[in-house]
């Protein structure tokens, strides 16, 4: 695996280098599987562009079915997707091929068709020494590698540091005028959905919270694989029933496997309340492989959280959180809440759970928690 060449895309230009150069400085996550898994994990990588930068993270997209033809698509995944210290793509296919045949003995890297995209594709993951420290089948999942294995290199910056920046960027801003002033584009509308949900997380006001959300965001992050399919709901203290999404027809959505608290329960617990955040960034997803046509639907944001400070004890952790957002099918076309994640995240200090949120509340991961 160090002897493996990847071609490095940052903003100084492409080179070509080994793994093996790049153990003591950078960590990296492989991505494997068909060219389209590939660019679409690549492209969603984007929104964590600044965390798996002070993570010092390298992304790797490592497509394979092409035969010939995989270096060109490995250089068309490049040009789809803006230069970036954070990207890399494999170099030589034949000696990445013959270690996913060989080494691995991944045959078709679960490519089907009719796989959600949850579990197409291959990741593996390597600390700066170049060891493997996690993989796994479908996507890989980025944050929660950042929280447990990575983690940035230095100490986060304040809560008090993102809004002073914040303001300074606001007085900066040129006046627009009103008559002249452009439609908001989409990154501002999510932002902005981004910061109705702090704001109800912040004042534990269900009523708002539920009015952010999609009606099928249990579906939708299932078939993300954000959330788990089936789900014990917990409420009042009690088990209310055991709930199951249908992911495809006739499909089964498997033995009930996590609890999942509702959200009466999660903002009665006081825990989001006083929550702030910063470092936010959002990105809509193409969606398609360069070349392909298809809608803008889908989009992705972070934030850092920062919880209130406790009465006592020690400060509690910052959280690192994304965000799936749909567009409304309406005539608004507005962004709507599928799932919400977040995981610790601090300097030397490996997350040990994690927590994923879709419309009807949230389930708690370790870990070890067979679930995940």
């Amino acid at each position: 695996l160090r002897d493996l060449p990847v071609t490095l895309d940052g903003n100084t230009g492409r080179r070509t280098v080994t793994l093996s150069l790049l153990a003591g400085s950078r960590a990296a996550v492989l991505i494997l599987g068909s060219a389209a898994h590939v660019f679409a994990e690549l492209d969603t990588a984007r929104v964590l562009a600044a965390r798996l930068g002070e993570a010092e993270v390298l992304v790797v997209g490592v497509p394979f079915g092409g035969g010939d033809a995989e270096e060109p698509v490995a250089r068309a995944l490049l040009a789809g997707l803006k230069p970036a210290p954070w990207l890399a793509t494999a170099a030589g296919p034949k000696q990445w091929e013959r270690f996913a045949l060989e080494v691995l003995g991944l045959q078709s890297l679960e490519l089907r068709a009719d796989a959600r995209p949850a579990e197409r594709g291959a990741w593996i993951a390597l600390t700066r020494r170049g060891r493997t420290c996690g993989s796994g089948l479908g996507r890989p999942p980025l944050e929660e590698l950042l929280g447990s294995q990575y983690g940035p290199r230095s100490q986060l910056p304040p809560f008090e540091a993102w809004a002073e920046a914040a303001t300074r960027m606001a007085r900066a801003a040129p006046a627009a005028e009103p008559a002249a002033s452009a439609p908001a584009s989409d990154e501002t509308l999510l932002l902005l959905a981004q910061q109705h949900l702090y704001a109800a997380l912040a004042s534990a006001d269900g009523a708002a919270l539920s009015r952010l959300w999609s009606t099928d965001s249990a579906t939708s992050a299932a078939l993300a694989g954000d959330m788990p399919p089936s789900v014990w709901l917990y409420e009042e203290g009690k088990v209310r029933a055991a709930c199951a999404v249908q992911l495809a027809a006739g499909a089964k959505a498997g033995a009930v496997s996590a609890r999942l608290d509702g959200w009466a329960a999660v903002l009665a617990d006081g825990a989001t309340r006083g929550l702030r955040s910063g470092g936010q960034s959002a990105v809509v997803l193409a969606g398609t492989f360069p070349g392909d046509s298809g809608p803008l639907e889908e989009a992705l944001t972070t934030a850092l959280e920062y919880p209130a400070p406790r009465a006592s004890g020690p400060p509690p952790p910052t959280l690192l959180a994304v965000q799936r957002w749909r567009r409304s099918t309406g005539t608004e076309g507005e962004w709507l809440l599928v799932s919400h994640r977040t995981i610790p995240y601090n300097f030397r200090m490996g997350a040990m759970a994690t927590l994923h949120c879709d419309c009807r509340g949230c389930v708690a991961f370790n870990r070890e928690s067979p679930a995940r």
